[in-house]
């Protein structure tokens, strides 16, 4: 494989003018099971490498077909770049496997990584499915992503990632596109909350509600997104859990914050056939301000792709102020996920309390 991507960029340097310019700032590791993916997989990754350079290793695992012959085949990923014109290249090499011959994939992906820049681990399909698989890059990688959207039986799926996750803290970073799709909300709530705005105020939050969309094949999965930021809201709060109950789809959680304070979140959810918007619709936050109780809220409008915030006290008028929302793409995921890959405390902390709702509730 090395002769071939040595070849590669000769007859590059040879047939190029100007000359291309051979540009790596990592390693992407891309696992998938599904022949459908291909057409998908090849634009992302084209979307990927442009804004951040990399040598991209795809493995095709078929583990239910009959076993054949390795495949493997290489070519480049070229643009155009700057005012110059400079021709920019990445490298992207193809590896097909089928049967028990998926299980011979680290053995032939793990020489071909560029040393000295991270790796980053795509698994795209069935995240654990075949962990003896996984096992065997964990020594050779930095970063794992995985997608959640999917997930089955969610208490039994969501603690074989907890596990993972806490095996391999300080050696492998963990993160995966729920939290990735949280960033827009995230960083909403943290600028209302901001210092000088209305950073008093957390004194006097009493409820917290969300409202999700999910498709029946998607409901796991969209759950746990919701349950990823109430745990992320507590941990930024400092609020402990102390009592859940379910009443048909609506979950309620009672926390406390220091010094005794009750704070309440409430989720619920709509079941949304296909096609349609999913995730997180609408935050609402209500403050028991003394004298003047008043309510923040969120709400997507996912047809114009707007973001409502709004400030509501009673006796008052106040206009929403509309921001751009759009569903973020699997390529602006992933460069998400590759930006930010550290392990972060923040994430950690989040999982963990998320994990500890869905016991509550699952008991």
């Amino acid at each position: 494989i090395e002769e071939l991507l040595s070849l590669l960029w000769k007859e590059g340097e040879a047939g190029s003018k100007p000359p291309s310019v051979r540009a790596c700032m990592g390693n992407l590791i891309i696992y998938l099971e599904r022949e459908d993916d291909r057409n998908d997989i090849q634009q992302i990754v084209s979307e990927v490498v442009r804004a951040r350079p990399s040598r991209v290793i795809l493995m095709f695992a078929y583990p239910d077909l009959p076993e054949e012959p390795i495949q493997v085949s290489v070519s480049a990923q070229c643009w155009l770049e700057g005012a110059s014109q400079e021709r920019v290249c990445s490298e992207l090499i193809r590896i097909r496997a089928t049967g028990k011959k998926i299980f011979d994939l680290p053995g032939i992906v793990v020489p071909l990584l560029v040393s000295d820049v991270p790796v980053h681990l795509w698994w795209r399909d069935r995240f654990l499915e075949h962990q003896d698989l996984f096992e065997k890059f964990v020594d050779s990688i930095d970063h794992v992503i995985y997608e959640g959207l999917h997930w089955k039986n969610l208490p039994e799926k969501v603690a074989r990632v907890a596990e993972l996750t806490q095996r391999l803290r300080g050696k492998v970073a963990v993160t995966n596109f729920n939290w990735s799709r949280l960033l827009p909300w995230r960083q909403r709530i943290a600028q209302f909350f901001d210092r000088g705005l209305y950073e008093h105020e957390l004194d006097n939050l009493r409820r917290v509600s969300i409202e999700y969309h999910a498709s029946p094949e998607q409901a796991d999965g969209r759950f746990f997104q919701a349950l990823l930021i109430s745990g992320w809201l507590a941990g930024q709060l400092h609020l402990k859990l102390r009592g859940a109950s379910r009443n048909g789809s609506a979950i309620h959680f009672i926390l406390s914050a220091k010094g005794g304070r009750q704070v309440e979140i409430d989720i619920d959810h709509e079941v949304i056939p296909s096609p349609g918007t999913k995730g997180i619709q609408e935050l609402r936050f209500d403050f028991d301000h003394p004298g003047a109780p008043f309510t923040f809220t969120m709400d997507r409008d996912p047809e114009n792709q707007l973001l409502f915030l709004q400030i509501r006290k009673q006796g008052t008028c106040s206009l929403p102020q509309k921001v751009r929302h759009v569903s973020a793409s699997q390529a602006t995921l992933l460069l998400r996920g590759m930006e930010h890959f550290q392990s972060s405390a923040v994430f950690d902390r989040s999982f963990a309390n998320a994990v500890e709702f869905l016991n509550a509730v699952s008991r």
